[in-house]
């Protein structure tokens, strides 16, 4: 069983590589497909915390996106998140140096610009996620 988890994950690992080498093109973008593309591997398409590379029994389970509001007392704190996803793994808060800079990604496909609206437009995503 830990070797079909192990290999589950290199390949979620390796395909998550593949998608990061592959160039954006801004006209094409918007967040919803995005999220989907890159957040959900690993947060899953619902955002609950389970993707292909975090859904095995010997993986850490990714944040649940869905409970951000109510762990921060019924408020979303939409700078925060954004700061976690354009800084990713680093930000001391984030459990997890895993999750990619979105920033630096998006800054270095397409230009610094894009990479603060595209962040911009995932955080707005993510807080449609929100369990009312």
């Amino acid at each position: 069983m830990a070797i079909e988890s192990v290999l589950k994950t290199g390949w979620a690992v390796v395909a998550l590589l593949t998608l990061l080498a592959s160039p954006v093109v801004a006209e094409d973008i918007a967040a919803p497909s995005e999220f989907q593309r890159y957040c959900a591997l690993c947060h899953g398409p619902d955002g609950r915390g389970v993707g292909v590379v975090t859904e095995g029994e010997n993986t850490r389970k990714a944040a649940d996106l869905t409970q951000i509001t109510k762990r921060n007392n019924g408020n979303f704190p939409f700078s925060k998140v954004a700061g976690i996803i354009w800084q990713g793994g680093a930000v001391a808060e984030h459990k997890s140096k895993l999750m990619p800079s979105w920033g630096a990604f998006y800054g270095e496909q397409v230009d610094p610009i894009f990479a603060k609206a595209m962040v911009f437009d995932l955080t707005q995503y993510v807080e449609t996620l929100q369990d009312k």
